[in-house]
This record gives C-alpha cells, structure tokens and sequence, in this order.
C-alpha cells in the first residue's frame, strides 16, 4: 500500500468520523468527547486495521508496473536472402520518478517534527514541576485536600504566577497549578475552579490530549484530525463544566465565575505589557 493510497483512505475515514460525530449534537459533551478520541484513535490504527482487511485501492491511483513485450518475430528466408524481423529500438528504460519515496520522506520529516515538538511540551511541564513552589496556602490546601478526597485522588498542589489560569496535567501523578493570587478570590470561586480541574483529573483529559496531539502529528496531512482534536479539547472543557454543575454549582453564579476569572486574565496581561 503507498502512502498516497493511504493517506487518501485516512481523509475518507476521519471525514465519515467527522460526519458521524456531528450527529451527536444532542448527546453528552462527555459522550462526544469519547466518540472523538476514538476516532482519533481508529484514524491513527487505519494501516493495522487495513492489514486484516479485504484489500482496497483506490481507482485513481492504481498504475501498471509492467509493460507486456511485443510478440517476437522469427528470422525468414526469401530468395535465398536471411530477412531479420524488424526490431524497434530497444525502449529508453524509464525511471519513474519516485513520488511514493518523496511522499513518505516528508511525511516522516514532518510527523518526527511535530512529536519532537510534544516531546519538548511534557519536558517543559516536567521542569515546571520540579521549579515551581508548592503552595503553602493552608486554606487553599485544606479546601483541595477536601475536595480530593471526595474524589479519590491525589494531587500535586502548585502556586504558578500571579495572573496565569489554572491549569493541570499528569496522569499517575496529576498536578494543579493554582495562579499566586488565587488567595484573594472568593471561596466559592475557589471550589469551582478546584472542581473544574479535578473534573479534568478524573477524566484523564491531559492523557486524552496528549494522544490526540500525537494523532495530529501522525496524521499531519489530514485536515480533519486536527478538526477532531480542536473540537475534543473544546468538548473536554465542556464536559468539566458538567461536571462541576452535577456537583450542585448554580450555573449562574458558575458562569459569573469564568467571566471574573477571564476579566483577571486580560486585566493581568495588559499590567505585565
């Protein structure tokens, strides 16, 4: 199979996927989120797939590899006279030029590019983790102490700087970074924004990410993956935010919460320029 024939096969079958997850509109951010990483998943294992598969090319691209000889004419003899067949010079032997090994040489240059690139990322979070201060807040600790426990897991509490977002990542050994000045919020956005990153912990959505970024690098070429991938990071926040409203959250006080956290933020960013 050249790489041609399969990346065509790879847009075909994230283009299906694609339509087929549009169709769950009305489904669970939760449920549209999982229906993505596995077609991220199915798109990424097509070549193994395809091996146990009945064999399928596509029309366009099938070319004969070999040119059937013309039928050779024996050597006669008239009037006494040897008559040599006639013979057409022999053909130039051609050279395809070798697009299949260019295709694939740029495929693999490119994909080694972008997983060096998710290589740096995880090295970069790992760094983070071991330079940032834990934080020594006692209320802080208590309220995410408290919080885990209800949910079963643990976590590395973090004090990232002030005016930076709230963020997590880890599977085994899952990490939250909590920006300086979070002290100075009130208790109830506290524990939305604590429940919003344990939401994220309890779905392994960084592991989720992480996967899907490789997808992408995998399946650079293929417009559609990275489609996927935007809207399955877009459906795992929507599906914390479930999760945190499940939890008892009013939504309106949940929503004014994110306005007043993305209000410090631009508030934050325009102070440090």
């Amino acid at each position: 199979m050249s790489f041609l024939d399969l990346a065509i096969k790879s847009i075909l079958a994230a283009t299906v996927g694609w339509a087929a997850i549009n169709m769950l509109r009305r489904s669970s951010a939760s449920t549209r989120h999982a229906a993505l990483f596995i077609t991220l998943i199915g798109v990424s294992l097509l070549p193994a797939v395809l091996s146990f598969l009945p064999k399928w090319h596509v029309p366009f691209l099938q070319v004969k590899e070999a040119v059937q000889a013309a039928p050779a004419i024996n050597s006669s003899t008239q009037h006494g006279f040897a008559i040599q067949p006639f013979q057409s010079a022999p053909l130039a032997a051609t050279h395809p030029i070798a697009w299949a090994e260019l295709l694939l040489s740029l495929w693999v240059a490119v994909a080694a590019i972008l997983c060096v690139r998710v290589a740096v990322r995880l090295w970069k979070l790992g760094r983070a983790e071991r330079t940032m201060p834990m934080c020594a807040d006692a209320f802080l600790q208590s309220l995410v102490a408290e919080r885990c426990r209800k949910s079963g897991r643990r976590v590395v509490l973090l004090e990232g700087n002030s005016g930076e977002p709230p963020m997590t990542w880890g599977f085994s050994r899952p990490v939250l970074v909590l920006p300086s000045d979070a002290t100075e919020w009130p208790e109830d956005r506290l524990d939305a924004v604590v429940l919003h990153e344990l939401a994220h912990i309890e779905r392994g959505d960084w592991l989720a990410s992480i996967v899907g970024q490789l997808a992408c690098a995998i399946n650079w070429f293929n417009p559609f993956v990275w489609l996927i991938w935007k809207r399955m990071e877009f459906e795992s926040e929507t599906a914390a935010d479930d999760r945190v409203l499940s939890l008892g959250v009013s939504a309106t006080q949940y929503a004014s919460h994110l306005v007043g956290i993305t209000r410090d933020l631009r508030l934050a960013r325009t102070t440090s320029h």
